[in-house]
């Protein structure tokens, strides 16, 4: 069985390879293996945002902001992606 870190660099090494759907899927599998790590779930709202799933980043984002309220990147995908649905009150409010 991998670690969470391994699972995590095959997510990236998917990313970065432009397999965007193993990417998520790997991303999430890292997040379930250690739950107390952040990272796989804010570079699953970061990829999401790419992808335009602006909807889905927002879940993540808060889901990352929840587990640890001191990471400002989160905060930063969350109103990007308040911005794209053009909910511009709910975006500035995650600027702030």
């Amino acid at each position: 069985m991998k670690t969470a870190q391994e699972v995590f660099e095959a997510a990236v090494e998917a990313e970065e390879a432009g397999d965007s759907e193993s990417a998520i899927r790997l991303y999430e599998e890292s997040s379930r293996l250690d739950p107390q790590q952040p990272l796989p779930l804010l570079a699953l709202a970061f990829l999401l945002c790419r992808e335009g799933k602006w909807k889905q980043a927002i879940r993540v984002g808060h889901k990352v902001t929840r587990s640890d309220p001191r990471i400002p990147d989160a905060y930063c995908v969350i109103a990007l992606s308040y911005g794209q649905l053009g909910r511009w009150t709910m975006a500035e409010r995650y600027f702030r």
